[in-house]
């Protein structure tokens, strides 16, 4: 009994604690933060209003996207310049560098699990990433050094030609690691810059292609999709 009774005054104690440190703790209440809260709620609370149950009710159970896409994490990089309704319709991955190999599992499960028709890799005018590794910049930051690490350049004169030989590797990467189910059609890869700096000259905000199924032949890509896809911007 002695035991027993003293089991019970240290768990009441240790409850006593517990409850003490939870009424220290404080949630942070500064303006930014309140903000920022009342920007997200009042978007998703608008977003509600516009979306009703038989909209939820496409996907509710189950998702069926017909494009994987791996864009760069940078936020200006926005997937309503791609599809304007990507809810089930996009399988969408994001990393710094629009690397395959720093997130191999997230694409192999648009791919293989998902069976996206689909691969798309997009690069984007003035990418840091890119930058970073084009100009041998090291952050100090262990994992953010090791994802740039992943990224191979060629002996690229401008910013803008690594961003397009990445775009390429990548394709090559997906090409090989995928090759069984682009050979019998299954899948197509997409390489393509989303420049919204306009520094390949097409304008501001345009998707251009610039890879297809490891093809970068320009002429090639015009002369085979211009005629049918009439918004086409290809370099």
């Amino acid at each position: 009994m002695h035991s027993l009774l003293k089991i019970k005054v240290i768990a009441v104690i240790l409850l006593l604690s517990a409850t003490c440190n939870a009424s220290q703790i404080k949630l942070p209440t500064d303006k930014k933060l309140i903000s920022f809260l009342n920007e997200l709620f009042d978007n998703n609370a608008e977003f509600t209003k516009t979306h009703d149950t038989k909209f939820f009710d496409k996907f509710r159970n189950s998702q069926a996207p017909h494009l994987t896409i791996i864009k760069c994490s940078d936020s200006r990089v926005n997937l309503d310049a791609f599809d304007s309704t990507p809810d089930s319709d996009v399988f969408s991955i994001r990393n710094i560098g629009n690397q395959i190999v720093t997130t191999e599992g997230s694409v192999d499960y648009g791919v293989r699990v998902l069976k996206t028709p689909y691969l798309m890799v997009v690069g984007h005018s003035g990418c840091g990433a890119i930058e970073a590794a084009h100009k041998g910049v090291k952050t100090k930051i262990a994992d953010i050094d090791r994802e740039l690490s992943t990224i191979k350049l060629n002996n690229d004169k401008t910013l803008n030609d690594a961003i397009l030989t990445n775009v390429h590797t990548q394709i090559d990467v997906a090409k090989k690691r995928y090759k069984s189910l682009v050979d019998s059609g299954k899948l197509t890869i997409i390489g393509a810059i989303y420049d919204f700096n306009n520094n390949f000259g097409l304008g501001d905000g345009k998707v251009i292609l610039v890879n297809v199924n490891g093809i970068k032949d320009r002429e090639l890509i015009r002369q085979t999709y211009s005629a049918k896809v009439k918004t086409l911007q290809a370099m």
